[in-house]
């Protein structure tokens, strides 16, 4: 193991952090201040979601992940009460199935944010592609600027979940999706029960 790798598993003995990281992750992970960090450079979906969901599963509050450049399904079925903030473009799919984080993106984000999400706070400061808030059933997606088509539709309730998307940043009650400037034609399509601001 190299010299890095036994500094980072030293300090993160020293800070009473427990997580089973494989070998292969520790150069792309550091930790300070109790923030997580990760340099997700040229690293597969895959091992990304799996490096996230290892961190967040062992007690971490804060993870940034830096260097995002299309990786797909971004905190995908996450259920731990967890900030997640993506500096990059995440790709398709972020969020999906997620119950309970929150998650910012520091830019814009691909098609199918927060796709069939049950709980959680996607924040997006930028522009979000099509289809944002797909089949919703709970939680919050706010939009700074645009959205693309289809946004919105088919959310529901689900077992007393709230849904909605938002703009303006003022998002509360029902399933929603809150977008800040403008969204494309079918926003809100065969939409059964939340609110797209």
């Amino acid at each position: 193991m190299c010299e890095d790798g036994r500094r980072l598993i030293a300090m993160l003995e020293e800070e009473k952090v427990i997580a089973e990281i494989s070998a292969k992750f520790l150069p792309h992970v550091k930790v300070e201040n109790e923030v997580w960090k990760i340099d997700a450079d040229e690293m597969y979906y895959k091992e990304l979601n799996s490096l996230l969901r290892a961190i967040s599963s062992n007690g971490a509050e804060r993870i940034e992940v830096h260097n995002v450049y299309g990786q797909r399904y971004i905190g995908i079925d996450l259920d731990a009460g967890i900030q997640i903030d993506i500096y990059g473009i995440p790709g398709n799919d972020l969020g999906a199935f997620m119950n309970g984080p929150r998650i910012v993106v520091h830019g814009n984000a691909q098609d199918d944010c927060g796709n069939t999400m049950n709980e959680g706070q996607i924040v997006i400061h930028g522009h979000a592609g099509d289809i944002t808030g797909y089949s919703m059933r709970g939680g919050k997606i706010f939009v700074r600027d645009d959205a693309g088509y289809r946004v919105g539709i088919h959310m529901k309730e689900y077992q007393g979940k709230k849904t909605a998307a938002s703009d303006r940043w003022n998002c509360t009650g029902l399933p929603r999706r809150v977008h800040g400037r403008r969204c494309n034609s079918r926003s809100g399509f065969k939409l059964v029960r939340g609110r797209v601001l």
